[in-house]
């Protein structure tokens, strides 16, 4: 440990300053490193908030609106990865350390204790890559389906950036009926 946070061990035994100097350092480490996992949750908290653009940033109330956003999609139109984040976000969980917890093990295949510090941008892209995702299937499943229709979702993008969804209904019956 002396030598990782840039002392020499001889310095330490022979000198109460410089032990004194290493103690202090040591402390403020462990204090550090105490926080950092709170601060990840905070940060994967905020934007999530920020990309989604939820009402409010308390997470009861937020994961209260999470849920009602989400609720409606038919999860057969979903992927088995598009599921097991629905099923995370409409959860009954009231933590919120547990709850990112379980949505960052869905995108990372593994513990958010693991994460590395390189991972955190991909974690936090992915996660609101997810919701995004998911906000896709909010139009498509508030339509009425009948066995001989097919809906498909489209976003047209213009040369200045602005995303425009459109939802196509393909009538079957009448397709059928047109080509014969």
């Amino acid at each position: 440990m002396p030598h990782a946070l840039g002392f020499k061990d001889t310095d330490i035994a022979s000198d109460s300053e410089v032990l004194k100097s290493y103690v202090e350092l040591l402390q403020n480490a462990i204090r550090d490193l105490r926080s950092c996992y709170v601060s990840l949750i905070n940060r994967l908290e905020n934007t999530l908030i920020s990309a989604l653009k939820l009402k409010s940033m308390e997470f009861s109330t937020y994961k209260q609106e999470l849920e009602e956003r989400y609720s409606c999609i038919k999860t057969y139109l979903l992927t088995e990865r598009q599921k097991a984040i629905l099923t995370r976000i409409i959860s009954k969980t009231t933590d919120r350390t547990t709850w990112y917890q379980s949505l960052a093990y869905i995108i990372l295949d593994k513990q958010l204790e693991n994460l590395l510090d390189e991972e955190e941008v991909y974690l936090m892209d992915n996660l609101v890559h997810s919701f995004k995702e998911l906000d896709k299937f909010i139009d498509v499943s508030g339509l009425d389906f009948k066995s001989d229709d097919d809906f498909m979702r489209f976003e047209l993008i213009s040369n200045q950036g602005a995303m425009t969804p459109q939802i196509i209904r393909l009538d079957r019956q009448g397709l059928k009926k047109r080509n014969e």
